[in-house]
């Protein structure tokens, strides 16, 4: 039992090479027929613009498809970007975004910041 475990933890920090399927990303601005490698490069040169312009702290990118974005300076938000495949539609990646700290308001006031300069 223990070598079934260390190989399924082993698994976990693997770099993933294509995006993740998630349910329930069907909404019109978060999805795209662009490859998933560009809509990721999209989302990197928004987030740097938005950094540059001070509306975003700092952001890391430890998998290919997944960002973490650090917001505000008083009351830091904190949200994950991912793209994802849709199931059923090989063709569609939507972008999954997750709060994981901060304000809820200041939270949806960035992501309709960052989706709204997308060109996807």
């Amino acid at each position: 039992m223990l070598v079934l475990f260390t190989n399924r933890l082993s698994g976990l920090f693997k770099q993933e090479t294509k995006p993740r399927r998630v349910k329930a990303i069907y909404h019109v601005e978060n999805t795209s027929t662009l490859p998933a490698d560009d809509v990721c490069d999209e989302i990197e040169r928004v987030l740097k613009i938005l950094c540059s312009e001070g509306n975003i702290i700092s952001y890391s990118n430890p998998d290919r498809y997944l960002f973490k974005c650090k917001s505000g300076l008083e009351n830091k938000t904190v949200f994950e970007l991912e793209v994802c495949r849709i199931p059923y539609m090989d063709s569609v990646v939507g972008i999954r975004s997750k709060r994981l700290k901060g304000d809820a308001w200041n939270y949806k006031e960035i992501i309709e910041l960052v989706l709204s300069m997308m060109r996807i």
